[in-house]
């Protein structure tokens, strides 16, 4: 064989050593970015498996919480209906009446407060009674203003 073939040869498998190795590096590089990719999906996939499942668990946890409070809310409007009963007994303050004596005081011109109740009814009262008018009084204030609440509830409610 001449020198010529020789070279040929040689600078044949030159170039095929070179493709070679470039080949297989890059399809070694290509593996390992087509791993790390799929690392990232699967990691991806797994945090949003684990959102969903956080969600649906709120979302459950929330809609048996709800049901909770409307049931307390529930238990509690018809608790607030039966307490609601004994305090209508105590009169109303601008009904003139003192609770516990026998007839009304003197005419009043629209609500009283406590500080009121001692000139409409006299000097003479008890210190007793005198606790027990305001306690009424409270009673029928508070008596008022839930039941404010209550028919601002029931009309909500109703809508």
């Amino acid at each position: 064989m001449s020198r010529l073939a020789i070279y040929a040869v040689a600078l044949a498998v030159l170039i095929g050593g070179v493709w070679w190795y470039g080949h297989s590096r890059y399809t070694a590089g290509e593996r390992a970015a087509e791993t790390r990719m799929q690392r990232d999906v699967d990691a991806a996939n797994a945090e949003t498996a684990q959102v969903e499942a956080d969600a649906s668990r709120v979302s459950e946890d929330s809609g048996n919480e709800i049901e909770q409070l409307r049931a307390e809310r529930d238990t509690a409007f018809a608790l607030g209906r039966k307490s609601l009963r004994p305090v209508r007994l105590c009169p109303p303050a601008s009904s003139g009446e003192v609770p516990g004596t026998a007839g009304p005081a003197a005419a009043t011109d629209g609500a009283s407060t406590a500080e009121e109740l001692p000139m409409r009814v006299g000097e003479d009262i008890g210190p007793a009674l005198l606790v027990y008018a305001e306690s009424c009084q409270r009673d029928h204030d508070t008596a008022v203003s839930w039941r404010k609440w209550w028919d601002a509830q029931d009309a909500l409610r109703s809508e």
